[in-house]
C-alpha cells in the first residue's frame, strides 16, 4: 500500500475497531463483572481481549439474543 489516503483509511478502521471492542469490554466489565484478578494483582484478561470476544461471537454465533447486537451497534454509535 502506498496511496496516502487508502493507508489513512486502514488505520482509521483498525483504529475504530479497536476502540469498538475497549467500549464492548467495557460495558461488560460493568454489567458482569467478568474481569477477574489473579493471585500477583494483574488482571486475568484485558477489557479490550474480554470486547473482542465477545464481538467475535456475535458475529460467528447465530445463537445470541437480539438485545445483545443492539447494543453493540449502539455502543459504537455513542448514544
Amino acid at each position: 500500500m502506498v496511496d496516502p489516503k487508502k493507508l489513512g483509511m486502514l488505520i482509521g478502521l483498525v483504529s475504530l475497531g479497536a476502540l469498538w471492542a475497549l467500549r464492548v469490554g467495557e460495558w461488560l466489565e460493568i454489567t458482569t463483572g467478568v474481569m477477574r484478578q489473579k493471585s500477583h494483582g494483574r488482571f486475568e484478561r484485558s477489557l479490550f481481549r474480554v470486547g473482542l470476544d465477545f464481538l467475535r461471537g456475535i458475529i460467528f454465533d447465530d445463537d445470541l439474543e437480539l438485545w445483545e447486537h443492539r447494543f453493540v451497534f449502539r455502543v459504537l454509535t455513542c448514544t
